[in-house]
């Protein structure tokens, strides 16, 4: 099922003429994740032993074995043995298999669709990791530099340069800054925690984890045909198939059994044997089995409609906010080419050029505008994660 669905993925590629020539950020990590992920082995577990299960009642009742021993009058003594075997119609049989079948292939899918939504959910995770890694590196720098005038401004302050309100101006920012590094850093060990639980509690080479590549194919033309091989939707047209195959077995299921066996009598005296021949008409063990197959086909079908008409629509949706996303990411890096960049406002201040308060003012503009740059460039990366779902696959 999976080189099926990564084959279509190919034959995309190749319409719209694109040739992947970067690798996929964190496969790396992805692979592990795939390895040694707790839930996702016994999610594969189960499926196997459904799929096993799925097989089980196929195959015809055993023998029935009988034998009697009847004393009678006298010393007349009546002997009986019996050999029966019970059959269903013999097509029953067929469709019943093939029940089997499309149940294994709804748990193998339903594995590629746990999969998918696993790997979606390492890579959001390892996103947001490299988004607060990135924070507290900035605020890191931001405290040093907080720091360092706090200093400046408390010796100038020593020697009548500047007044009390300037250093408490600095020490509220000083403070701000320090309660913004603490929060990240928990924030920073907290999904540090997530990847390594991920990961089945092994160790996460963090240096290597990094945003994903930006998106190689730049047409809404192609998401839109991804949804052909979404795991989600593939899961619920298999799960209607499933129920149509019980449909038929159920049909079947009206149609008479059947017996053979083979029968001795005797006594003293006489003896008989032969061949036993049976007919089961099922007239009201089945009754509403049909009607309640026929509706499950019905609500599969409906559900695989509702599944396939939301996930297009997703994919879509995904791909117009993804580009929405990139278009700010190159709003806000031409607003931060225009501001003063932290060097220059620092020679500013020393120059006396600027006041510290239109240097603080100035510099919350800059830590505003950085700070909206690199949740931009989070969130455009999770859209990427989130359009990149399939590849996931195949990794």
């Amino acid at each position: 099922m999976r080189s099926k669905i990564f084959h279509f993925i190919s034959i995309i590629l190749i319409v719209f003429q694109i040739t992947e020539s970067n690798a996929q950020q964190n496969t790396e990590l992805l692979k592990s994740v795939l390895e040694n992920n707790l839930t996702l082995r016994q999610v594969k577990l189960n499926a196997e032993y459904q799929s096993v299960g799925g097989y089980q009642g196929i195959a015809p009742q055993g023998l029935e074995l009988e034998a009697g021993y009847f004393p009678g009058s006298g010393s007349v003594v009546k002997n009986t043995f019996n050999v029966t075997q019970r059959f269903d119609f013999p097509t029953i049989y067929k469709k019943q298999l093939d029940v089997a079948r499309a149940n294994k292939d709804v748990k193998e899918i339903g594995v590629v669709q746990f999969q998918m939504n696993l790997m979606v959910q390492v890579q959001q995770t390892a996103i947001e990791y490299v988004y607060a890694k990135r924070s507290l590196d900035t605020l890191k720098i931001r405290l040093q530099d907080a720091e360092n005038l706090l200093d400046a401004f408390t010796r100038m302050f020593d020697q009548g340069d500047a007044n009390r309100l300037e250093v408490n101006k600095i020490k509220l920012q000083l403070v701000t800054i320090k309660e913004m590094y603490r929060t990240t850093e928990r924030k920073l060990n907290n999904l540090a925690s997530q990847l390594v639980q991920l990961n089945g509690g092994k160790e996460v080479n963090f240096e290597n984890i990094d945003y994903p590549a930006d998106l190689l194919i730049d047409s809404v033309e192609y998401f839109s045909r991804l949804s052909e091989v979404d795991p989600n939707i593939t899961y619920s047209k298999m799960n209607e198939q499933l129920m149509q195959n019980k449909l038929k077995v159920s049909k079947h299921q009206n149609l008479p059994g059947f017996l053979v066996g083979y029968g001795y009598e005797g006594t003293d005296n006489e003896r008989f044997s032969g061949v036993r021949f049976g007919l089961n008409i099922p007239l009201w063990q089945n009754a509403k089995k049909t009607e309640t197959a026929k509706v499950g086909v019905l609500v599969s079908k409906q559900k695989t409609e509702a599944i396939t008409s939301v996930i297009e629509n997703e994919l879509v949706q995904n791909y117009k906010s993804y580009n929405q996303l990139k278009q700010s990411l190159d709003s806000y890096r031409n607003t931060l080419d225009n501001l003063k960049s932290v060097g220059l406002l620092k020679k500013s201040l020393e120059l006396g050029h600027i006041s510290l308060i239109e240097y603080l003012l100035e510099l919350t503009y800059f830590y505003d505008a950085t700070d909206k740059l690199m949740k931009f460039e989070m969130e455009k990366s999770k859209a990427i994660a989130t359009l990149n779902r399939y590849k996931y696959l195949d990794i």
